[in-house]
């Protein structure tokens, strides 16, 4: 998850991603400090002649295939993977399935649930707190070393399999699971969202916010009677569009 949560967005493995891409990074780095050396003298004269600044325009569609993309990508939905593998009857099902239903409750409340978070999470980033604003820093240089020469659509499918692979697996898998082996919901939202955290330790103060932001996923799976589209939506929706805001204010 990006921002405060998972960026992903976005991300389970995304801090590990950086590392394993640094021979793509580094040329995409190079690239990229050109492009903000001459958007930056850009700016300048447009300031000194009291013009309006450029606009950062993300292309639509990719011009080629990113390969160290579509590798996080497959890697995101290998999670959600294990609902092939385990036996449903972990968490008391028949199917996983079962807790997939493509209705109009779940569309709602994943939608719903966007709003909250994105304003929760585009607002502590702007709190001018060395706390906060180190973990935005944070942030932000992993966006943009892992996505930023990314088009619209690229994005978009990388951030539908955040969502779909992550909630698959810590809230229709561990967090089903746990309630049912324990009958606590409490108990079983408390650890998905620790292992949560967990896996998203790029810093401690991420990992932590991170898992706040688990219980934010748990809490919308829960009441919305265990309907994982949920939270699949408001993972996916708000990577999506915190990647697109973050990769447009730091080419600035």
């Amino acid at each position: 998850m990006l921002g405060f949560g998972s960026v992903e967005s976005g991300f389970v493995g995304l801090a590990p991603a950086v590392k394993r891409s640094q021979g793509n990074g580094l040329a995409r780095r190079c690239r990229l400090g050109q492009g903000r050396v001459m958007m930056s003298k850009a700016h300048q004269q447009t300031s000194d002649n009291g013009a309006q600044k450029p606009e950062v325009k993300l292309p639509l569609f990719p011009k080629k295939v990113d390969l160290v993309l579509a590798a996080l990508c497959a890697g995101e939905l290998s999670l959600g993977s294990a609902v092939l593998i385990l036996p449903p009857s972990l968490a008391g099902h028949t199917s996983w399935f079962s807790q997939f239903s493509l209705d109009v409750n779940g569309g709602v409340t994943g939608l719903a649930f966007t709003v909250p978070l994105l304003v929760l999470g585009l607002g502590l980033s702007k709190v001018p707190l060395p706390f906060f604003q180190d973990l935005t820093e944070l942030t932000r240089r992993a966006v943009d070393e892992v996505l930023g020469n990314s088009s619209v659509v690229e994005l978009f499918l990388f951030a539908c399999a955040a969502g779909i692979g992550e909630e698959l697996l810590f809230r229709s898998i561990i967090l089903d699971t746990v309630n049912y082996a324990t009958n606590s919901q409490s108990i079983g939202l408390a650890i998905s969202s620790l292992l949560f955290g967990l896996t998203h330790f790029a810093s401690p103060a991420y990992a932590v916010l991170s898992g706040l932001a688990g219980v934010f996923f748990g809490w919308e799976f829960l009441v919305s009677s265990n309907n994982v589209l949920a939270p699949i939506l408001t993972h996916a929706l708000y990577d999506f569009v915190f990647a697109i805001i973050v990769i447009r204010e730091y080419n600035r």
